[in-house]
Parts: C-alpha cells; sequence; structure tokens
C-alpha cells in the first residue's frame, strides 16, 4: 500500500500536525474533534482510528519527518526530536 501527498495535502497536514502535536511531538489537549480532522486527511487507518480519533503517533511524527521539506516545519523542531525516519510500509 502506497502513500502519497501533493505539496497542497502536505500545507493541510502541516497545521493540522501542529495544532495536534506539541514542539517535542506529543499529542496536544487539542480534543478529538482535531485529531480526527488529522486522519480524515490522511485518511489511512495506519495514522489511526478516525471514529475514536486515537492517533498512532509513531507514524504520524515519521511521515511528518518524511514529507514535510525542513523549509515547512516548525520552528521549534530540532534534530534531536527528529525520529529515525523509518516507516512499516512504503510512501
Amino acid at each position: 500500500m502506497s502513500f502519497e501527498m501533493n505539496s497542497e495535502k502536505i500545507d493541510d497536514f502541516v497545521k493540522l500536525f501542529d495544532k495536534c502535536f506539541d514542539e517535542n511531538n506529543k499529542v496536544r489537549l487539542c480534543g478529538r474533534e482535531a485529531c480526527q480532522e488529522l486522519l480524515d486527511l490522511l485518511d489511512d487507518p495506519r495514522f489511526g482510528n478516525r471514529e475514536t480519533g486515537v492517533l498512532n503517533t509513531n507514524n504520524i511524527v515519521r511521515l511528518y519527518y518524511t514529507v514535510v521539506p525542513p523549509e515547512k516545519r516548525r520552528i521549534g523542531d530540532s534534530p534531536l526530536s527528529t525520529p529515525d525516519v523509518f516507516l512499516p510500509f512504503e510512501l
């Protein structure tokens, strides 16, 4: 199964990622609706359960560092907080 994002979808992903995750890549207390909005955008069960709003944080954070170019990442990002870029599936 492959996963693709065009530049418009990447921009939307960055906005929703920032809404759902803090600068340490931990889930914010943003509410289930925000998580569901992110999952709706990703539209793939490998990133979480849309009905419950439960995120697969590891896959979402790894996706962020895989598809978002450095110039579009948050200012607070640092290489120390960057997980190893490995996804257990093909993008």
